[in-house]
């Protein structure tokens, strides 16, 4: 067995096509990058072992990734966010609260009746820390590349993504 430069072992993490085959088609184009940008997400964003939020099921996680981006909603906002039912959520906010992820709170003026929820300051911490990894992530592989490159990769980025929206009208939520 040969060993692989890492730009082979990204193609091959991707089931990217060889170099010199054929992309021209939009098929083969969508195949690729169906393969390629979860292999990117994947190598740059990996859940680092021992972080906390790792140990939160997917569901609680989007969750805490909502109320960090979005700030305190009530159970329906989140709940229509996440795809979920009310009572689903009070379920996964009842347990975060128990982990102090999140906690309850109403309005110091307002109707006592409805009820926000809102990461706690642990729960605060540990998104903000996550962001400041996956950041210095992004950012190691960015210096190894001319700064050329990058403008050209995070313009092609954006493109991409403004054609989601126009395409699909809205990002996927939170977390996916």
């Amino acid at each position: 067995m040969t060993d692989m430069t890492a730009t082979e072992q990204t193609q091959s993490d991707a089931g990217a096509f060889p170099f010199g085959e054929n992309t021209d088609s939009l098929d083969a184009q969508a195949a690729l990058l169906e393969r390629t940008l979860p292999a990117i997400a994947r190598t740059l964003f990996a859940v680092d072992h021992g972080d906390p939020l790792s140990e939160l099921p997917i569901g609680q996680f989007k969750m805490c990734v909502t109320l960090f981006r979005e700030g305190r909603r009530t159970m329906s906002q989140i709940s229509e966010t996440l795809g979920i039912s009310v009572s689903a959520a009070t379920q996964m906010a009842d347990r975060l609260e128990r982990a102090h992820m999140v906690e309850r709170e109403t309005e110091p003026d307002g109707d006592k009746r409805t009820r926000y929820l809102r990461l706690t300051d642990h729960g605060e911490t540990l998104l903000r820390a996550r962001v400041v990894r996956r950041t210095h992530r992004a950012r190691h592989v960015l210096a190894d590349l001319p700064p050329h490159t990058r403008d050209e990769i995070l313009a092609a980025l954006q493109i991409l993504l403004g054609a989601c929206r126009e395409t699909f009208g809205t990002v996927a939520p939170p977390g996916e």
